[in-house]
């Protein structure tokens, strides 16, 4: 039974092109995600900077989130995805422009163009998310989400190593050339997906486009189910909005480690991802908030294994501990993630998919934004320990959330 419920959903040959383009613009992003910090902590050698630029990623997310679920629920979901990584791919040029060049980037246009990624960001997962399970139906959601997630496992486990390599060699600024490229691809896979886009009818009684906004966040304010995962959300959220910072904090400025092996540090989080997602299809049917109590809890002892590393001076040591408590934080949250996309896009009707992602997205920015300035002003000065302990304590306030909530419990598969 197993079997014939999986084989399906590899053999629909737009689920293939849209994992594909996907997967090729996560590892893309995964090379951004340890040139861009290390650019400005090579640049300006300040935690302080690193975080308030990669901050600025949020703004656009912040400013816009509501409307653009508005446009997601109702304009052609795969131009707008093409549209946003083609708009990614040219700002990224910006810098690679001026790396080839060897100019500095300032920090002024550093932050731009985050903020473009930002935007970009925006669009594509409002579009994505809501368009997703129409190409895979609702029965094989789950096992998509995990696919999608093994795929950032991947792109995890190899993509900082690559990219430690390519900055060794010509530098942080042309390295994220890769991350360009990457969104190149996924926008010619999306161009020839074949299903059509229908987007659902505008509703009569909706007449306003911020009464159309709001709607996504009525609906959450009214599920008390998504209210708790969205409460779950916070620590998951802040984790990663703060954790690349972080990482390259502890392992350039506390450890003193070259960028390769910063980049194995980054890609042992693919391997928990990998773990994560082949446990999912198991976790799933424990339930939801069993499942994230256990996976949360699983997080709490990775960042403690992190703030115990901002304690050694051994750069050996150091980076033997953070290469395994950085693996054991990334598979809980790369699990805890599927468990709650899954669930909240269930939970959700089709005509409010795009608005429902939208409010989360920009509730997500919000969180992130706050814990890379937070994280960033107590790691200012090098020393990651105050900031590692506060994602402990959150994400040990989480799993007790999840586990105690008297809300209803209902299976997502």
């Amino acid at each position: 039974m197993k079997s014939t419920r999986i084989a399906p959903l590899w053999r629909r040959r737009d689920f293939r092109l849209l994992w594909g383009g996907h997967t090729a613009s996560i590892f893309g992003d995964r090379v951004t995600d340890i040139a861009l910090p290390l650019l400005i902590l090579f640049q300006t050698h300040s935690p302080f900077d690193a975080g308030l630029v990669a901050a600025a990623r949020y703004i656009p997310i912040i400013l816009l989130g509501l409307p653009a679920g508005v446009v997601a629920d109702r304009a052609n979901r795969k131009l707008l995805l093409i549209c946003c990584d083609l708009g990614r791919a040219a700002a990224l040029g910006v810098i690679v422009a001026l790396g080839l060049a060897h100019q500095i980037v300032p920090l002024w246009l550093l932050a731009l163009v985050v903020m473009l990624l930002g935007l970009g960001q925006l669009g594509f997962q409002s579009a994505y998310w809501a368009w997703l399970p129409d190409i895979t139906g609702a029965d094989q959601l789950g096992s998509a989400t995990a696919a999608l997630e093994a795929s950032d496992a991947v792109s995890t486990l190899a993509g900082p190593a690559v990219g430690g390599a390519i900055i060794q060699a010509t530098g942080p600024a042309i390295a994220l050339g890769a991350d360009a490229a990457s969104y190149f691809i996924s926008a010619a896979s999306l161009a020839c997906i074949r299903a059509e886009d229908t987007p659902p009818q505008r509703r009569s009684s909706e007449s306003s486009v911020w009464v159309e906004a709001l709607a996504g966040a009525r609906y959450i304010l009214r599920t008390p189910e998504l209210r708790l995962l969205k409460g779950i959300g916070t620590a998951l959220y802040f984790s990663t909005g703060s954790i690349v910072i972080l990482l390259a904090t502890l392992a350039t400025l506390h450890l003193h480690l070259p960028p390769w092996q910063v980049g194995l540090i980054y890609g042992s989080a693919g391997i928990g991802g990998l773990i994560g997602s082949a446990l999912a299809p198991c976790t799933l049917k424990l339930g939801w908030r069993r499942a994230l109590a256990m996976t949360l809890t699983l997080a709490t002892l990775g960042s403690g294994g992190l703030a115990m590393t901002a304690l050694i001076a051994s750069p050996v040591v150091g980076f033997f501990m953070a290469f395994g408590a950085n693996l054991v934080l990334d598979g809980a949250t790369a699990l805890s993630f599927i468990i709650t996309g899954t669930t909240n896009t269930l939970l959700t009707p089709p005509d409010l998919r795009g608005r429902v992602n939208a409010v989360s997205a920009l509730f997500a920015s919000a969180v992130r934004g706050l814990g890379l300035v937070a994280t960033g002003t107590l790691a200012a000065r090098g020393n990651t320990l105050p900031a590692f302990i506060a994602l402990a304590l959150c994400f040990a306030v989480a799993a007790i959330a999840a586990g105690h909530s008297p809300t209803p419990d209902p299976s997502p598969s």
